[in-house]
């Protein structure tokens, strides 16, 4: 969980040049950071920043000293995930440095990503197939669902799987 809190000098929206303008940085951010992980991560990583909450001003025409976003940012890659607060702190205080404003991010990291062992997977996958019954192995999609089981992945070689699903088509 992301929360960037950004705050200057409020004031009247009459007189922005006089306002170090919070609300006009937020939405610099909010577009900017997704726009710069575009370009500084590998597409094949499917990482997604999603701003969640985001909360500022209690009148039109006045520009408010704080503003707070919200958000998280998920990965299926180990290496983006590991080093993807330095990456966005990075890009915050880039865009943010022409405003000449303060900001403060709080990062709370989420579970990393399910990364089976390769091994371990073909075995598993040579295991189920020797079963007798009615079995059927099938991939799932990539979801970016956070998923416990990654932690006992960074310890201990293993594999995830879903037994019993029910693939949402025809008859359960």
């Amino acid at each position: 969980m992301l929360t960037l809190r950004i705050s200057g000098d409020g004031g009247h929206s009459a007189r922005p040049h006089m306002t170090q303008d919070v609300i006009h940085a937020m939405a610099v951010v909010i577009t900017g950071v997704n726009a710069a992980l575009d370009r500084r991560l590998d597409a094949r990583d499917a990482t997604v920043l999603t701003w969640g909450r985001v909360e500022g001003g209690v009148a039109g025409n006045a520009i408010p000293a704080t503003v707070e976003l919200q958000g998280t940012l998920r990965s299926a890659s180990v290496e983006v995930w590991e080093r993807a607060e330095e990456l966005v702190r990075e890009i915050i205080g880039g865009l943010l440095a022409a405003y000449g404003i303060d900001w403060d991010l709080e990062w709370i990291q989420g579970v990393p990503p399910v990364d089976n062992d390769g091994k371990t997977n073909t075995a598993f996958n040579r295991a189920a197939a020797a079963l007798d019954g009615d079995l059927e192995i099938v991939g799932t999609p990539q979801s970016s669902g956070g998923e416990d089981f990654a932690w006992y992945l960074r310890g201990v070689p293993g594999a995830m799987a879903r037994l019993g699903t029910w693939d949402g088509k025809g008859d359960k």
